[in-house]
């Protein structure tokens, strides 16, 4: 054999096993239980596949150091610890806190496990349960497998309980559901348990490009008809548009009983009384933030106990905004308003008190059926486009003030930096509602996740 042929022989088993290595998944059974409402499965490969493919196409964010650093080899990390699976299945369990979530991994070599668990100060609760409170997690340990989770510093009955489920009553999720959330074939997919309202286990799924991240799922609901698309109007240049129909906010609050109160808190207003179910849709368009000057006046007094005036000016940023109502209730609307004293008669208008940070007024057109809470220093924009949606949402977040961006935790706003735009979109299609949620980079030549 000559060397040309030795040298495509070597070429043609490097290649079989690069593609082995990238693309062979095997899925690790049998670790989600049957009580999971909510499952999310992660694609590691497809998603390392796709990082690396992002690296190889951003030559400039290199660091070629890293390349040539060697392994500290007297610590131990979480690769020594525990197995990367080709898939990560988290999962939340019904009746439990929404906050608790829980995943199952495999123990990759038990000395340097016991070994992690000091060196990351993990505190032994018994024999195979350990806590760290700081990071926050709560790991068990059975035969050859940790079940982690983040339900530190609460009643261990659940974690408890699911340590049961899994390893003691085997009683597993059904593998049907996690075959077809594999069949979605995307980086990420999540899947929620069909409940009185729902006809069928709906999949999202989330995938990245160099550009953007999407996301994509159908709903079954059981009451199809009571939703409808409604003709949506925006200007694409507002730094917000939030709109959605009367129907999707009476079902929210139908299948969730703490949901009034939380709108009614969040809006200074009675939710049920104000989101009449005769109207149609409802539209905050914030065209942008504007700085304004504001003062406030102290009194001081010298020796003399004479008053002596202080003016103490500040800018302040607020949003330029409108809010809209459409439907044949907006009369009814605004007598509430009236009666529960968040309108006030001035000079200027009806001025509307539940919003105090931004002077704003209330006026009705009852020949286009709408109402409308203005803020003062709002210009009306020209609505450009239309979509027939439930729902939809556009944030330009690249418009957002940097005063205002600062006030995020710091990962957020880290991720932030290189987001320029989110849209979200539900609409009826069919017998389903589909959800479509777009997530826009500034640069597509820098990662979402930073500098690697």
């Amino acid at each position: 054999m000559n060397k040309k042929k030795w040298a495509l022989l070597i070429i043609s088993c490097l290649v079989c096993m690069a593609c082995f290595k990238l693309y062979y998944k095997k899925l690790q059974k049998n670790i989600v239980p049957a009580s999971a409402d909510y499952i999310a499965i992660i694609d590691v490969k497809r998603v390392i596949n796709t990082i690396l493919w992002q690296i190889i196409s951003t030559p400039s964010k290199w660091k070629v150091g890293n390349v040539f650093s060697s392994k500290d080899t007297t610590t131990v990390d979480w690769k020594d610890m525990v197995e990367m699976p080709d898939y990560v299945q988290v999962f939340h369990s019904k009746n439990q806190p929404t906050n608790i979530w829980y995943t199952v991994l495999a123990i990759k070599d038990t000395a340097d496990f016991n070994a992690g668990l000091k060196a990351y100060d993990f505190s032994t609760l018994a024999n195979t349960e350990f806590e760290n409170g700081v990071i926050g997690l709560h790991i068990s340990v059975v035969d050859d497998f940790v079940l982690l989770s983040n339900a530190v510093l609460q009643d261990s009955t659940y974690h408890n309980a699911i340590k049961s489920e899994l390893f003691k009553q085997k009683k597993y999720t059904s593998s049907q559901l996690i075959h077809n959330m594999l069949a979605a074939k995307s980086h990420v997919a999540l899947g929620i348990a069909a409940n009185t309202y729902l006809q069928s286990v709906p999949i999202f799924t989330a995938n990245f490009t160099n550009d953007e991240i999407k996301i994509k799922g159908q709903i079954l609901p059981k009451a199809i008809h009571q939703f409808s698309n409604e003709k949506i109007t925006y200007c694409d240049s507002s730094l917000c548009t939030i709109a959605y129909s009367q129907a999707l906010l009476n079902e929210i609050c139908n299948s969730n009983i703490d949901a009034i109160q939380t709108i009614s808190t969040a809006l200074n207003v009675q939710a049920d009384s104000f989101f009449l179910p005769t109207n149609k849709q409802y539209k905050i368009d914030v065209a942008s933030f504007l700085p304004r000057i504001d003062s406030a006046i102290s009194y001081t007094y010298d020796n003399n106990f004479n008053p002596t005036e202080k003016v103490i000016t500040n800018q302040v940023i607020e949003p330029a905004y409108q809010f809209t109502a459409l439907g044949n209730g907006i009369t009814n609307m605004f007598t509430y308003l009236q009666k529960s004293k968040k309108l006030e008669v001035t000079n200027t208008g009806n001025l509307f008190t539940a919003v105090p940070f931004v002077k704003s007024y209330c006026t009705v057109n009852k020949n286009y059926n709408s109402l409308y809470i203005t803020a003062n220093n709002y210009k009306p924009t020209v609505a450009n486009k239309y979509i027939d949606a439930i729902a939809f949402v556009q944030l330009w977040v690249n418009k957002i003030p940097e005063s205002l961006i600062k006030y995020l935790p710091t990962d957020v706003a880290a991720f932030m930096a290189n987001v320029k735009a989110i849209q979200i979109k539900m609409y009826k299609n069919a017998n389903a509602i589909t959800v479509e949620g777009t997530l826009y980079k500034k640069n597509i030549n820098l990662p979402f996740y930073g500098d690697f």
